[in-house]
């Protein structure tokens, strides 16, 4: 598993002003749909306290208030990404500076946690999702989008290969930082597979865990509940 580390914080710094720009181009705008289903999928309490973990430039938040009110915190480790994030998402929340693994937050304190695309960028995932079942409240749901390693037969793992190559000759055309990307489709590779995350999650003590893939298993969403005490 790759580690998290000065480095690596520097260089979400670096492509920090394309990323957007970038990601969109890469998935030709299906991010936005993924973003979508990981909002729909989870129950929304009204008045609803939610923390976005790994929280890059602030998309996943604001697809979450694009269609409910509520607080909505962003927590993430690269102080330029969340720059970015704030403008988006100001007034309807704000940001802090933190690590995934020891999130500063009062256990039990939020009702909906998300983490898009951030979890196998951790030194240790699994602490992670520690991080994150402390922070929800009992009876509280989490949705991760990420790309997993795949498990599934010969087809779709030809499928994936082509795509994560392609991914990484896209971005050296259009990124300012191509060694980047080359970073973020092998830290693909070494990930979790798609059943390997949710026996994380079970692992932890997340109950009622779904997996699902979308478009053609290029992303996987997991949803997750904390058990009522």
């Amino acid at each position: 598993m790759r580690e998290k580390t000065p480095d690596l914080c520097e260089m979400f710094g670096r492509i920090a002003p394309s990323y957007d720009r970038v990601n969109r181009l890469l998935s030709m705008g299906v991010d936005r749909l993924w973003r979508r289903r990981a909002v729909r999928a989870v129950k929304a309490p009204a008045g609803a306290r939610v923390l976005d973990v790994c929280a890059g430039t602030g998309d996943m938040a604001l697809e979450w208030r694009r269609r409910h009110a509520g607080e909505v915190v962003l927590a993430d480790y690269s102080l330029p990404m969340l720059r970015l994030a704030e403008k988006k998402i100001t007034p309807y929340g704000h940001a802090v500076l933190a690590d995934a693994l020891d999130l500063p937050f009062s256990d039990n304190s939020f009702d909906i946690v998300f983490c898009s695309y951030g979890l196998r960028n951790l030194t240790d995932p699994g602490k992670g999702l520690r991080s994150i079942y402390r922070v929800l409240r009992p009876g509280g749901e989490a949705a991760i989008l990420e790309f997993t390693r795949e498990d599934r037969d010969f087809l779709h793992k030809g499928f994936r290969e082509i795509m994560l190559r392609t991914i990484t000759r896209i971005a050296r055309c259009f990124s300012p930082d191509p060694a980047a990307y080359r970073y973020l489709s092998g830290s693909i590779r070494e990930f979790y597979s798609a059943s390997e995350l949710a026996d994380a999650f079970a692992k932890v003590g997340f109950t009622r865990v779904s997996v699902k893939l979308l478009t053609l298993g290029l992303s996987t969403l997991l949803t997750a509940s904390k058990p009522e005490v």
